[in-house]
């Protein structure tokens, strides 16, 4: 893969109102996350001494935390979409493709360096704002604290049971590594929601329905799909308690990634017949 085109994307993207509004986006919705579960849990016994990890506000079911939720539910594909994915559709639409670039490289190049970036970018976007999402919660809570219940209810106390998930005893055991997987998983998902959405922008001219096709489509998942496999409820640990599938949290994304690189590395065969 040429490098020279992996930068052009990258200055490219970065460069974008559209990118700078969704990160900006992203940092709002943080805030309303945060100070909404501030108030959930203001006046509570010190006894009930939660850690940073049991008291990140991504467990939305956990604290009711509404900001969350509209995120995932409204939010959480459009900004990934909105980031780079419609790139195509722009440079086409108003003939600004970067001629020395794709003369030198081939347009063929030109478009996968772009799905690259896509890819990887937003993943990294997202994966810095759950992270700083989870480092956020230290100003509040400490880092050791008890999983529920009082500081003197021993934690055997509370069942553990499959139904609590994929991973069960690590939200127990080691609470930190288990956010750590849905920080990392979700954003592999932004990033693979992203792909989506530019995979379509091949075959569909409308560029607002190009962007919202990911949340689009988690929601249409979400309604064929049983709750155990729909993508909407593996973006955050709340949803635990549902019975979550490896099935659904490991290889449906995977499907989804193989399938959208698939369809994107097919259309750019055609090269330049695509701006024709």
């Amino acid at each position: 893969m040429n490098m020279s085109l992996i930068k052009f994307h990258i200055a490219n993207m970065t460069k974008r109102n559209e990118y700078k509004f969704s990160v900006l986006m992203l940092g709002v919705i943080l805030t309303a996350m945060f100070t909404e579960e501030c108030f959930y849990l203001r006046g509570i016994d010190q006894s009930c001494n939660i850690s940073a990890a049991t008291g990140w506000c991504f467990y939305l079911d956990t604290y009711e935390n509404q900001a969350g939720r509209i995120f995932v539910f409204v939010f959480f594909g459009f900004l990934a979409s909105l980031m780079y994915s419609d790139f195509f559709m722009t440079e086409k639409q108003y003939r600004i493709f970067s001629i020395s670039t794709v003369r030198s490289s081939g347009f063929q190049e030109y478009l996968r360096a772009g799905g690259i970036v896509i890819f990887v970018g937003v993943f990294l976007t997202y994966l810095c704002f759950f992270l700083f999402s989870q480092l956020l919660m230290f100003i509040v809570f400490p880092a050791d604290g008890h999983f529920v219940g009082h500081i003197n209810t021993p934690e055997y106390r509370v069942p553990i049971t499959l139904d609590m998930g994929v991973f069960p005893e690590l939200r127990y055991n080691f609470p930190y590594l288990h956010n750590l997987i849905f920080i990392f998983w979700s954003s592999i998902w932004a990033g693979i929601l992203a792909l989506i959405s530019f995979a379509s922008s091949f075959f569909i001219k409308n560029r607002l329905v190009v962007l919202a096709v990911p949340q689009l489509f988690l929601l249409f998942l979400s309604l064929i799909l049983p709750m155990k496999y729909q993508p909407i409820y593996q973006l955050y640990p709340g949803a635990n308690y549902m019975g979550s599938s490896a099935l659904g949290f490991f290889i449906l994304p995977l499907l989804l990634l193989s399938g959208a690189v698939a369809v994107i590395w097919n259309q750019t065969k055609k090269g330049k017949e695509l701006i024709l």
